[in-house]
């Protein structure tokens, strides 16, 4: 193809497979619960407009920085600042479940 993948679709688009191949009916239980652990959620516009006013809970808020209101996976430019939200999605979800199917499913 000529050219790198950037950053966070390189990190979005095997996410949106494993959730894909998670949600399928095909799937067994088993493998399910252990595939389902290894799941991020995506860093796309809908999940980081989600927790844009919530980074300051965040762990590692300072790693992140202000989030612009039109931020978008291309926002995230590297592992330390993916890291960095994905830590602090999973502490918002353990209050507010599954922050994923809430940001972008419900979004279409």
């Amino acid at each position: 193809m000529g050219s790198a993948i950037a950053f966070g679709p390189s990190y979005k688009l095997p996410n949106l497979l494993v959730k894909a191949v998670c949600a399928s009916t095909l799937m067994p239980d088993r493998q399910f619960q252990r595939l389902v652990k290894l799941l991020h959620v995506p860093l796309d516009s809908y999940s980081i407009q989600a927790v844009r006013h919530c980074i300051s809970v965040f762990p590692d808020a300072a790693v992140i920085g202000p989030v612009p209101a039109s931020a978008g996976m291309s926002f995230v430019r590297n592992d330390t600042m993916y890291n960095a939200f994905q830590d602090g999605i999973r502490l918002l979800a353990r209050e507010a479940g599954a922050l994923d199917c809430l940001a972008w499913n419900e979004a279409h």
